[in-house]
């Protein structure tokens, strides 16, 4: 499976890439997404909106009662507005009854990020989500036998 810090997940180019940040997108098999932070490490609400309307996609993707796996490769990420926390929190709460598992992989040394996803983390814990923060990804990759959807 390819490293996902040089921009290719499982050998495929995203399947969507925000504008402004270059802020990845894969849509994976087992049903998910696979987000990655792109060139600008600073995410704001427009990142936030951009992974949001992904969802979109993901939701017609789905069949019957599948459920879906988000991972967040997230180990770049050096500050998010309080608006996209917010927003993510917010799709995070929308989406709980359709949700299976959510990773975010953050490096340990940013420590002002984790903590704020920790917050978001605590919150969505108590709504019943699984969730975990992971150092490396490419062991949970490999346990979920996460790969790029090719459609």
């Amino acid at each position: 499976m390819g490293r996902l810090t040089d921009g290719a997940f499982d050998g495929r180019a995203p399947h969507r890439v925000h504008p402004g940040s270059g802020f990845r997108v894969w849509f994976t098999e087992p049903l998910g997404l696979l987000t990655q932070v792109g060139e600008k490490v600073d995410t704001d609400e427009s990142v936030a909106r951009f992974l949001i309307a992904a969802q979109g996609e993901l939701d017609r993707r789905r069949g019957g009662s599948q459920r879906f796996v988000y991972v967040h490769d997230w180990r770049r990420l050096a500050s998010y507005t309080p608006g996209a926390r917010k927003l993510m929190t917010e799709w995070g709460l929308d989406v709980r009854s359709r949700t299976d598992s959510i990773v975010v992989a953050l490096a340990p040394q940013a420590k002002v990020v984790r903590m704020g996803v920790t917050v978001a983390i605590m919150a969505l814990q108590v709504a019943g989500f699984s969730m975990k923060v992971v150092d490396e990804l490419e062991p949970t990759l490999s346990a979920l036998d996460l790969r790029a959807a090719t459609r």
